[in-house]
């Protein structure tokens, strides 16, 4: 089979295989962009937990991102500073008085474009993965992922980069995911320095 032709690129979506028995709270900001999609089910751990100013936490997916089933992104935390980590309903522990009163956001999670997330993996808050990052199965995200880094266990380790550094540099300004000329049939091509330099000459051209 050959593949040709432009990306045609389908809006963000939420892909149901199997029962679907979501365990996520119901207050928190979600964006996924175009060409990505979440296999469900997931988990979102939120529980109406605001950012210290009060705002919700969002969770950001760039474009053409995979995400694999029973992904968790976990963005509720209490303070286990305080004597006693119980919830009391008519005691607020923050000054913007918004929301959960026991438990806080620590941040947004930011996920970048052409990111792959396998299946069973856990995401804290505050954290972002970059650009081309492979998120292996089952593996625990506690800090922020360098772009086109393999990364695996619990907690998450960089086992190594998907290419060079020299071509994530190149792969980075090219931001293929917002090419319109880019020939869909390039990207299924384990030859990397031939579409950097094909593509590294027209590098202005954007959506």
């Amino acid at each position: 089979m050959i593949i040709d032709g432009p990306i045609r690129a389908r809006p963000g979506s939420i892909e149901t295989r199997g029962t679907f028995n979501p365990n996520f709270a119901d207050s928190a900001k979600i964006t996924l962009d175009i060409g990505s999609y979440i296999i469900e089910p997931y988990n979102i751990v939120s529980y109406d937990s605001r950012k210290f100013n009060g705002e919700l936490p969002l969770l950001q997916v760039g474009k053409f991102c995979s995400i694999g089933p029973n992904c968790t992104f976990i963005m509720s935390h209490v303070d286990y500073k305080l004597v006693t980590t119980t919830k009391l309903d008519d005691i607020s522990i923050f000054v913007h008085g918004k929301g959960n009163k026991n438990s806080y956001s620590r941040g947004d999670i930011i996920i970048g474009d052409d990111v792959y997330i396998g299946a069973n993996v856990t995401i804290m808050d505050n954290v972002k993965i970059g650009n081309g990052a492979y998120i292996g199965a089952c593996t625990v995200i506690t800090k922020d992922v360098p772009p086109y880094a393999i990364v695996c266990g619990n907690p998450g380790k960089v086992i190594k980069y998907r290419f060079t550094q020299e071509q994530i540099e190149k792969l980075e300004k090219i931001e293929w995911w917002n090419r319109p000329d880019v020939n869909i049939g390039d990207l299924f091509s384990h030859n990397i320095d031939k579409f950097i330099e094909k593509y590294s000459n027209n590098i202005d051209i954007q959506c």
